[in-house]
Parts: C-alpha cells; structure tokens; sequence
C-alpha cells in the first residue's frame, strides 16, 4: 500500500482536521501495520452533541487506486461550568428552631448541566441532607437542630452535578454556624405561688347580694304600700 492519505470531515464544519485536511501515511508492506493519529480542533461554538464523522483512506496497490470510508461517532462536549452563589446561612440559629441554608447556583457553559445536588452535613449536628436543583436555580435547605445543641459547629456543603454524557464535576465549600440553647419556657420564681381568690370570698359575695336583693324587696313593698296610702287621701 503506497499513497496513503487519510482524510477527516464533519458535514457540520465544527470538526476539522488541525493544519492539512489530509494526513499523509508512510507504506505499508505486506503483513505490516501502521497508526494514524489524526489531529483535530474544534470550534468554540460547536454544538454539543454527537457528530458523524466522515474517514476516507485512498492508496494504491499495484498501481491500482482503492479508497476505503467509513463514518464514525464522535460525542463533543463543553466543559462543565456551574458556578455557585454566595452561601447563605444565619452565623447563629437556636436548638429545636427551623434554620434554612440558601445558595443560587447559574450555569455558565454551552453545554445542558442535568442532576446538579446540593447537600449539606454537619457532623454531630445534622447528618447529610440534599437536594435537586435546575442548571439555573436556588438550591434551599431546612433543617432543624437537636434542642440540646449548643456550641460551634463546621459542616461541608457539597455541589455536584454532569453533563448530557455522564462527565461529573464536585466541589466543596465549608460553613459554619453557633447554636445557642434553646431557652426554657418562664416559670414563677421559688416560694412565689400563682394569686388566688380567697375561699371565702364567694359565700361572702353570694350573701351580700342576697341582702342587697331582699333590701330592694322590701324597698319595694314599703313604696307600694304609702302610694296606696296617698291614693286613699285624696279619695
């Protein structure tokens, strides 16, 4: 085999040959074997998908000219480029209080970003937490410390996610929080009792109006008697 060129084509023109667009391959004997490595570049705006790529080897045996193509696959991919916000989490939260942690995430690349996780884990605190996210979003966490967590504690939030075609990426930021006891619900101080009626003020309450009720009686009948007396003396 003399005349050896091989040649490599995208029908989009985002993949090309890097320098010639033919790759010139020394003789091959009988029995022999020869590699070709085929220098490529491809352009920033490539789209991100696969590409069918056209091979074409040409040669000649015994004067003769043969050509030999075959169309292969080739996945293009960018590079991941999701980028995290400013972590937002209360420097203090209370045992037993529902505290939240807040981060937006935004996707700087070319290519779709799927599965992108947040989770977050504070050792002797909570344990790991996570959630699912869009490539462009705000990833938001709850949780709610043990009431009888008090101290300083350091926890890792951790972001990962992949492209269309399985390539992962991970990264780790630290954080960091106090949790201040819960506070205990008020009570009266020592030998100071909750203020209470009397027992005898009811009977005595019940008594008086009694009294007042069998005054207004009598007041009653008292009047009624002296206008009949009125009455009869102008008769």
């Amino acid at each position: 085999m003399t005349g050896c060129e091989v040649t490599l084509t995208d029908p989009a023109g985002e993949v090309l040959m890097s320098g010639s667009n033919r790759l010139a391959l020394p003789e091959i004997l009988p029995g022999q074997t020869a590699r070709a490595e085929i220098p490529v570049t491809v352009k920033g705006n490539a789209a991100v998908e696969l590409h069918s790529l056209s091979l074409k080897l040409t040669y000649r045996v015994l004067e003769e000219e043969m050509t030999w193509e075959e169309t292969i696959t080739c996945p293009v991919t960018q590079e991941i480029r999701l980028e995290q916000g400013e972590i937002t989490l209360p420097p203090s939260a209370i045992g037993g209080e529902l505290t939240t942690l807040c981060v937006p995430l935004m996707n700087m690349g070319k290519g779709d970003i799927c599965n992108a996780m947040v989770s977050l884990e504070i050792p002797e605190l909570i344990s790991r937490q996570s959630v699912l996210v869009g490539a462009t979003g705000q990833a938001k966490l709850t949780f709610t410390p043990p009431k009888d967590a008090h101290g300083d504690y350091s926890g890792t939030v951790t972001f990962s996610c992949e492209d269309a075609y399985g390539n992962a990426k991970q990264w780790f930021a630290p954080v960091d929080i106090t949790i201040e006891a819960a506070k205990p619900a008020a009570e009266a101080p020592d030998g100071e009792e909750k203020a209470s009626a009397p027992a005898w003020l009811l009977p005595s309450v019940c008594a008086l109006c009694a009294v007042l009720a069998a005054g207004l009686l009598l007041q009653g009948v008292l009047l009624r008697s002296k206008l009949h007396r009125l009455e009869e003396e102008r008769l």
